[in-house]
Order: C-alpha cells, then structure tokens, then sequence
C-alpha cells in the first residue's frame, strides 16, 4: 500500500511537472495552447493531452523565427516503451482466476528478461 501511494504522489509531481507555466502564466508545453492546461486526468484515471502538437514561434529577425517551445505531445507522449508494448488477451469469465508464477521465453535468440 505504502508503495502505491508512493508511486501515485511521482505520478502527481509528474504530471505538475508537464503542466509547468511560464512568468506570464503561459502552459510551456500546450503547444500553441498556451492558456489551456495541456495534460490532465480523464475520468478512467489516464493521462490526456488537450494542447496541440505546433511550437509557438517569436520572430528575432525578418527571416528568423526561433522555437519558444516544444509541444507536449511531442515530448512526453511519443516516447517508445523500449521493452515493447505487451498487452496480454484473456478470455476469462466471470468468477475466474488467472496465477502467473513464471514466464518462460524459449526464443534463445530473445535475450530480454521476463520477471
């Protein structure tokens, strides 16, 4: 339980985090948002992106734009799970149990580990 609790409150700072406003009160990543708060929680729990995927620009010259920042989505949403996303399908009725004490992966070519 202790670990849980743990795990939520680096998820809340997290998501403070990626929610960070500049000195105007501009959300840094929204995109081209900059007054909509860009990552939230939906009602299931999951994080959602409501900002845009554009950098907002500042000219410095007549032929220069320079990136003011990053989009979010770019950021913190495209990141790849390097270990592969694995989603098992379970058909299982109501009342069942599933126990899992040990994956094996008989691929010697595969030499990722299972825990």
């Amino acid at each position: 339980q202790a670990k849980k609790r743990e795990l939520e409150e680096i998820a809340n700072n997290f998501l403070n985090l990626v929610n960070a406003q500049d000195e105007s009160g501009n959300y840094v990543f929204a995109g081209t948002k900059p007054k909509s708060q860009p990552f939230y929680r939906d009602k299931d729990g999951s994080v959602q992106y409501a900002g845009d995927d554009y950098q907002r620009k500042m000219k410095v010259s007549s032929m220069l734009d320079m990136p003011m920042n990053d989009p979010g989505s770019k950021l913190f949403m495209e990141i790849p799970n390097p270990f592969g996303d694995y989603q098992p399908s379970y058909d299982l009725q109501s009342g069942s149990d599933l126990l899992l004490s040990k994956a094996t992966n008989v691929d010697a070519k595969d030499t990722a580990s299972y825990r």
